[in-house]
């Protein structure tokens, strides 16, 4: 994290005190090479208040917002990893018997990459989804708390509570741009060279069943994955968040500090985002897998219309087979960050 975005975090949210006990909640960030140091001393009836709000008004992504979310990421998709035509398949007149071996090719490796890109889209976007619904219910919280006499506020941060319906929707709608336009084209190109590689040694007749489309499926999620999320600086936060362009840390606007603090969980709990996230695309794989089950051995060509109708009901469903339990830990674990 850059040491401005630090400093309009920690100007935001300095601290605050439970009127009891003077209790104060310090957020002090220390940036030290690629390493950020975090401390912080939380009183536990403040904890314990939190808590409880956070049980009475849990906030679930709104179902119409994420089907259109899924459409978006269904269209993106299949403009990116397009699939040949029928025509252009079989078209003998305008094409070389080469032209028409590599028409097919591309349409094995898209048929592939595409289902793998959308299992992982749609499950970093919902994840994403939840850290964002959770930092604006803190606010709320810290609102209603501060209401209640129950937590004392720095005067900063009273100044933009509460926090207005555009704001929240500008701050949620920039950020999902910036994965729609940028992020799922990085995504995509990544899934593409990890299929291609993973198919170099499968040619276009040879037979497949079940457990062969499942275990190359798996492998190039599973490699996939890893190349996303390898080391500190990993990819996740590239394909969700555009870059930190404001480097003025006495900037104090509301919209950069939420982008700040979006961008900081995601950093300093890369370890919880991580297993969430691997926990949440196994789950969908297996699911959507299970249904080659019953297939029979087909040359390996004709296991794209397979492929293709699995691409389509995964978004046709509206809904991920990830473990929901799981998802408001996950959920919980982001508000109570502090």
């Amino acid at each position: 994290m850059f040491p401005c975005a630090s400093k309009r975090i920690s100007q935001l949210f300095g601290s605050f005190e439970a009127p009891i006990t003077i209790a104060v909640v310090v957020l002090s960030f220390a940036y030290a090479g690629k390493e950020i140091a975090t401390n912080g001393l939380q009183n536990q009836q403040t904890k314990e208040r939190m808590e409880k709000w956070h049980r009475d008004n849990t906030l679930e992504p709104d179902p119409d917002e994420s089907a259109k979310l899924f459409r978006f990421i269904h269209d993106r998709i299949d403009h990116l990893l397009p699939l040949p035509s029928k025509e252009d398949l079989s078209d003998t007149l305008n094409k070389t018997k080469e032209e028409r071996l590599a028409s097919w090719k591309r349409a094995i490796d898209h048929s592939i990459a595409r289902l793998i890109a959308g299992i992982i889209s749609l499950n970093l976007m919902i994840m994403y989804v939840h850290v964002q619904i959770n930092i604006l219910q803190r606010y709320k919280c810290f609102y209603q708390l501060s209401q209640r006499k129950q937590i004392q506020l720095p005067i900063q941060t009273l100044h933009y509570l509460p926090l207005s319906e555009e704001l929240k929707s500008n701050y949620i709608n920039k950020t999902h741009r910036h994965f729609l336009e940028a992020g799922i084209l990085d995504l995509s190109n990544l899934v593409r060279e990890q299929t291609v590689t993973a198919l170099e040694d499968w040619t276009l007749d040879r037979t497949a069943g079940p457990k062969d489309i499942q275990n190359i499926v798996q492998v190039i999620l599973d490699d996939s994955f890893k190349i996303m999320t390898m080391g500190y600086n990993n990819k996740i936060l590239s394909y969700l968040l555009p870059p930190d362009l404001n480097q003025d840390p006495d900037s104090n606007s509301i919209e950069a500090i939420l982008e700040d603090e979006t961008r900081f969980l995601i950093e300093r709990d890369t370890y919880m985002f991580k297993n969430q996230l691997q926990k949440s695309l196994n789950t969908t794989s297996e699911s959507i897998l299970s249904s080659f089950s019953k297939k029979e051995l087909l040359p390996f060509v004709k296991w794209v219309p397979h492929m293709k109708k699995s691409f389509e009901n995964f978004f046709s469903e509206n809904t991920l087979p990830s473990a929901s339990v799981d998802l408001k830990k996950f959920g919980e674990a982001m508000f109570l960050a502090l």
